[in-house]
């Protein structure tokens, strides 16, 4: 039998000192990938939730892969503060740097819609993904990506997913919450994507029959610069977001550019200048578990 437990982590941090970030600079606000990665690893008080530091820290011979790397942030973050084990970051696009890498990490481009992972049988210790659902159209998720990421995971090593509730949050201002409901959610319903898969991920990892100690957890996000460097870095990671789904949404919400822009202002009132108002959060959860 499967176990599992939850955990209900909802103001579960600490605002700790960190440098202080200029999202003036070219690259930070254009950047949603970056913002999250910032939010998540202040927010969880780390960059992973499974209990592999141990492993990390003593084990030469051990393998990551990072499922999804994107732009590589936690890949590289990870090889060099674990300079020991081997990292591997696979997207189906090289969005991740291509030089001047830490000695322990390599990037791979492959798509496991088209093909296998290009790795043996129980080759990883460790596979972790984040923000990889919505890229997954129906059922593709459980019947190609999660059978293909427990073959190439070993016997005893750890699976971890971290993804948002991108429909569910509250206190959301007017605007914000028309780009949610009206625009986001019926794109995803158009594209045919499994947005809600998170809320029921661990009925899926436990359909799988092939994990146990399998642990649940939900963060609740505060947005804006009343709530600290979380909030800041959460309002930006937003902005970024609905600017980079314009060309997305626009046909679906019937706007203009004048008046998709608009929207964007009305958005970045919300979240930044009046986000007290609104008290406003949304959630992110994370599961891991350990393969039988």
């Amino acid at each position: 039998m499967n176990e599992s437990s939850y955990v209900e982590c909802e103001d579960d941090y600490e605002e700790e000192e960190v440098a202080e970030v200029d999202f003036r600079k070219e690259g930070y606000r254009n950047d949603q990938l970056y913002c999250a990665h910032l939010m998540l690893k202040q927010a969880w008080n780390g960059n992973f939730g499974a209990p592999v530091n141990d492993l990390l820290s003593s084990n030469s011979d051990a393998k990551v892969l990072d499922f999804g790397c994107g732009s590589g942030y936690w890949t590289l973050e990870m090889a060099t503060e674990y300079p020991s084990p081997k990292f591997y970051g696979i997207n189906p696009v090289a969005s991740f740097p291509g030089s001047v890498l830490p000695r322990n990490v390599e990037f791979i481009v492959s798509n496991v819609l088209t093909d296998t992972l290009p790795f043996k049988d129980a080759e990883f210790d460790y596979v972790f993904a984040r923000n990889i659902m919505f890229t997954f159209h129906k059922p593709n998720f459980e019947s190609i990506v999660m059978k293909e990421i427990l073959r190439v995971l070993k016997p005893g090593g750890y699976i971890e997913f971290v993804e948002e509730e991108i429909i569910e949050g509250h206190n959301r201002g007017k605007a914000l919450m028309h780009w949610n409901i009206d625009g986001l959610k019926v794109w995803l319903e158009s594209q045919k994507i499994d947005y809600e898969i998170i809320c029921r991920f661990k009925e899926c990892l436990q359909s799988t029959n092939q994990l146990k100690d399998i642990t649940e957890q939900k963060l609740k996000i505060p947005i804006g610069k009343s709530n600290g460097f979380i909030g800041e870095l959460a309002a930006e990671y937003i902005m970024c977001t609905v600017k980079s789904m314009a060309d997305n949404l626009m046909p679906i919400m019937n706007l203009t550019n004048e008046e998709y822009d608009h929207l964007v202002e009305e958005i970045e009132k919300e979240v930044k200048e009046n986000e007290e108002e609104y008290n406003a959060y949304f959630h992110f959860r994370r599961y891991f578990a350990i393969k039988m």
